[in-house]
């Protein structure tokens, strides 16, 4: 049975928060805060939002009655602005959330300036990077990229949030959101220039249904089929390579301070293209598996000239390829790179890749200041040389692909073999549980373990550091995530070694 509360929120919500306030609104309370609460016990079930009707490409504006509750996935562009509004009218009435819009503007000798209050004022954008399935499982649509809206909210999500926003939808002039230059242009041509505004009522995290995921002696088995599968269709063969791109995929930041950060990956000796098809099919798989994957192909018009962190631009904030939401995973190809020059617009670019992939820390640009936001954001290199020119990373491997013929590491996604429904979704149903797991704890036992098998291997080559000994740490941990390990394991440490023993033998040479 649909509440009737649920019915009356989506059919007339402005009305629903007028009720609100005259049963017990004043300017003392945290009138706002009631609004979200209740709109949260509205729609508490998880499917009840879903009843909400979408904002986005499919479902524009323009296609939703004015003042409509709607929801829109997005994610925060700009840095909140705060924005100052009459939360009472001169009659007692409610003045938030642009009720009354259109009405007769208070003079100011009508208005008390008691009940003015603070709201945030910011831009949202629909995910970067967000794949098609993930959109699919999130909302049963497409997914919708290009859409941009302004939203004003009682709370303050940070940037690059990832989020539902339900609210109000409204419409404001654009000459009042606008520098005065650009007021000149639109008045000229375009006098009723509006852009679309929701009034927040209250915000979600998104929380995808994951049908069932593998447990027990199914997560071996899916585990070592989801290797098999990237190695065959993208990598040439190569399974150690696949493993390593899968492990980095799932990485989180463990912690800030001391720092450790997920690993990131450069697969060197990665040839270019010579079939006509200039997209890795490593891109074409990594999206079928993935939520949030982005690619940057480098290139030095791209570094000379495009943005990499957000900049300011007059009175906007434009993005760059680095803002995406946390938990996304950037695949950089550097085999575009041509012979040329880096200007100085460049190298603050390869410097701001270098510091989000070291210290995960995202930079926004204004011409006098600086600011920056955690971010979480995993790293994979494609290189066509030994190592890098432009980065470091944590692992470094040399593609070895299995035959001669490296014409499989490029494929139109057409080519690309799909495994089943049912094998797909035990794959991202894997990656998706990994990344989102607590890391399993370290037994006594094996911590002892691996100390000795430190020391013993100081013995035989005094080369080995203690960052060989936390790469193997970091590998079991990955591992441990993967196979939903409570605690790890003798064996996962022994498969971690492995792993770690074949990368640097295939590294030096």
């Amino acid at each position: 049975m649909v509440s009737t509360h649920l019915v009356d929120a989506i059919r007339d919500p402005s009305h629903v928060i007028i009720d609100l306030y005259d049963e017990g609104g004043s300017p003392q309370m945290d009138f706002p805060a009631q609004v979200t609460s209740h709109f949260a016990t509205v729609f508490r079930m998880q499917d009840s939002i879903q009843r909400i009707p979408q904002l986005s490409l499919s479902y524009p504006p323009d296609a939703h009655p004015d003042r409509s509750l709607v929801r829109f996935r997005g994610m925060i562009q700009d840095i909140p602005s705060p924005e100052m509004y009459l939360s009472r009218l001169p009659e007692g009435r409610c003045g938030g959330w642009n009720i009354y819009q259109g009405l007769d503007a208070p003079t100011p000798t009508d208005i008390n300036f008691h009940d003015l209050r603070k709201c945030s004022v910011f831009w949202a954008i629909t995910v970067p990077g967000e794949s098609q399935w993930y959109a699919e499982r999130l909302e049963g649509t497409l997914s919708n990229q290009g859409n941009t809206h302004r939203l004003l909210s009682s709370s303050r999500p940070n940037c690059v949030d990832y989020t539902t926003f339900v609210g109000i939808l409204t419409w404001e002039s654009i000459l009042r959101l606008s520098p005065p230059e650009f007021v000149r242009i639109v008045t000229e041509t375009e006098p009723e220039a509006v852009v679309p505004v929701i009034q927040v009522t209250g915000v979600q995290v998104p929380s995808p249904k994951i049908p069932s995921e593998p447990r027990g002696n199914a997560i071996i088995a899916v585990y070592e089929a989801l290797v098999n599968w990237v190695s065959q269709e993208a990598l040439a063969g190569d399974r150690d390579a696949a493993e390593l791109i899968i492990l980095c995929s799932v990485a989180r930041v463990q912690s800030r301070n001391p720092s450790i950060m997920p690993p990131s990956l450069q697969l060197t000796r990665f040839p270019s293209p010579k079939n006509g098809i200039f997209v890795p099919a490593i891109c074409s798989v990594l999206s079928k598996l993935l939520p949030l994957f982005s690619v940057v192909k480098l290139s030095l018009e791209a570094l000379n000239n495009d943005r990499f962190i957000p900049e300011s631009n007059g009175e906007d904030l434009s993005s760059g390829y680095l803002q995406v939401p946390a938990g996304s995973v950037i695949l950089i190809a550097e085999n575009g790179i041509q012979e040329g020059n880096v200007v100085e617009k460049g190298m603050r670019s390869l410097k701001d890749v270098q510091d989000v992939m070291s210290n995960q820390n995202l930079r926004y640009a204004f011409p006098f200041s600086q600011l920056s936001f955690n971010t979480e954001i995993g790293f994979i290199l494609l290189v066509e040389g030994r190592r890098s020119p432009f980065f470091t990373t944590d692992i470094l491997l040399p593609l070895q692909p299995q035959s001669m013929d490296t014409t499989p590491l490029y494929k139109s996604e057409s080519e690309i073999k799909i495994p089943d429904q049912g094998q797909l979704d035990d794959f991202r149903n894997l990656l998706f549980s990994a990344k989102r797991r607590e890391k399993a704890g370290m037994p006594k036992q094996l911590a002892e373990l691996i100390e000795n098998d430190f020391v013993e291997e100081r013995k035989g080559d005094k080369s080995v550091t203690q960052n060989d000994l936390m790469m193997k740490i970091t590998i079991v941990r990955l591992l441990g995530l993967l196979f939903q390990a409570e605690e790890l394991s003798v064996e996962l440490w022994e498969r971690a070694k492995e792993l770690e023993v074949r990368r640097k033998k295939r590294s030096q040479v």
